[in-house]
């Protein structure tokens, strides 16, 4: 907007207007009084050029989109901790502190499966964290302890949210309006809680009044037994219609995770000094990362289908001594396959012939 408002052009503008037989030479008593009032004006001009960037939300910086997204009742999501399954070879108390690699570990509570089984939560915030399983090491001794380990993560950490990630929720919010247990309104409300990273809203599906709320956790895989009940608990913790949760009186919401379909890829190649052993490993890493991308899209997405011409361009596009590609099959279909509803794909293996 103010580009053309530079030092020079304003100093030269400035100059330009100054009758000529007075002296504007640099150094003159014109040429430096007129030179630092458009040093101060070409610094005004960036100064408003900044304000007019912040004033808008699709170019406000982090901490003024913040203050423009509160307006609309949107909050950042603050960084949470990952929760764990841990086993152990006895009872233990509450609280115990434990350690893995870098990370340690406090035991919040036991689960009800009538084995020495425990939900432990990480003391680190955010990510890095996640997926850490091992034997553990325990802070304190504690007698009797010959056994403990974690063996699964329950709820991811996760990282306080992008900036990038408000920015579409602040955008998204002028296009449908929350309100009292519409669809908009589930999503948020959902997705404001730690762990969670895809939302589907499903109305009436069992009826009038209710409501099918089907999640993937933050890692964008189906989630745990505990984050669906803690969500449970968040929208709906009696299902009795009462509006003792986030749902409005007169909901009934069922709380779920979709199922997962293994895919298994098998495919022939054409290779150029290169070998499949060579590179099974960087195609399996493509292959898992454009399952990843469908699992994202499983809000949107009626129904997910895995594609055969893209399997093959991502394949190609690896290394260039892979020639060809052909007689690709997802589990045995020369086609693209679909999965049912309510099914995301996960990763089963890979088999590649070198031609």
């Amino acid at each position: 907007m103010f580009e053309d408002k530079t030092y020079e052009n304003l100093l030269n503008d400035k100059l330009s207007r100054v009758r000529k037989d007075i002296d504007t030479r640099e150094g003159s008593v014109v040429f430096d009084a007129t030179a630092g009032n458009s040093l101060e004006e070409a610094q005004m001009y960036l100064t408003i050029a900044e304000y007019y960037q912040q004033t808008f939300g699709d170019t406000a910086s982090r901490e003024f989109l913040i203050r423009r997204a509160a307006e609309r009742g949107i909050k950042p999501k603050s960084a949470s901790v990952g929760v764990y399954k841990g086993v152990f070879n006895m009872d233990i108390p509450i609280g115990s502190r434990f350690s893995l690699d870098i990370y340690n570990y406090i035991v919040i509570k036991k689960l009800p499966t009538g084995t020495f089984e425990y939900m432990l939560e990480c003391e680190t915030y955010g990510e890095e964290p996640n997926g850490s399983v091992g034997d553990l090491v325990p802070i304190d001794y504690i007698p009797g302890l010959t056994s403990a380990k974690i063996t699964e993560m329950l709820i991811p950490g996760e990282d306080e949210e992008e900036t990038e990630s408000i920015r579409q929720r602040y955008l998204d919010s002028f296009n449908l309006q929350a309100y009292g247990g519409n669809i908009k309104d589930y999503e948020e409300k959902t997705m404001a809680q730690a762990g969670v990273g895809v939302v589907k809203v499903t109305p009436v599906w069992k009826g009038g009044g209710t409501v099918r709320v089907t999640i993937l956790d933050s890692e964008f895989n189906i989630a745990s037994t505990s984050l669906i009940s803690k969500i449970q608990e968040v929208l709906d913790p009696i299902k009795d219609q009462t509006g003792k949760g986030l749902a409005p009186i007169g909901h009934i919401v069922t709380v779920d995770t979709p199922a997962q379909e293994k895919i298994y890829i098998a495919t022939k190649l054409t290779l150029k000094d290169l070998s499949v052993t060579n590179i099974k490993t960087d195609i399996d890493k493509a292959l898992k990362a454009y399952l990843l991308e469908l699992r994202k899209q499983f809000k949107e997405s009626e129904k997910i289908v895995v594609r055969t011409s893209i399997i093959e361009s991502r394949i190609l596009a690896l290394n260039p001594n892979i020639i060809d590609i052909q007689e690709t099959k997802i589990n045995g279909y020369t086609q693209n396959f679909t999965l049912d509803s309510f099914k995301v794909p996960v990763w089963g293996d890979g088999n590649y012939v070198q031609l």
